[in-house]
């Protein structure tokens, strides 16, 4: 498994779980990792992961509400 340092400045107020909730949800809307593997980097379950998704305002879809809305009339 790759490990990242980020050093930000002192000015930047984030704790390194919700950085890394961050990071790991941008990775998964961007397609660069699945759910389970989002579940695996968080050391949470895939239920977990959902759940976090939709408190922080991201899709479960791993898509935005335009995208989904046209994948749905599409259907």
């Amino acid at each position: 498994m790759k490990e990242l340092v980020l050093k930000l400045p002192d000015s930047v107020e984030v704790d390194e779980k919700e950085l890394m909730l961050i990071l790991v949800f941008e990775l998964y809307q961007k397609k660069k990792i699945s759910l389970g593997q989002a579940a695996e980097i968080l050391n949470v379950s895939i239920q977990s992961v959902m759940d976090l998704l939709g408190l922080y305002g991201y899709s479960v879809f791993g898509q935005d509400e335009e995208e989904f809305l046209k994948d749905l009339n599409n259907a």
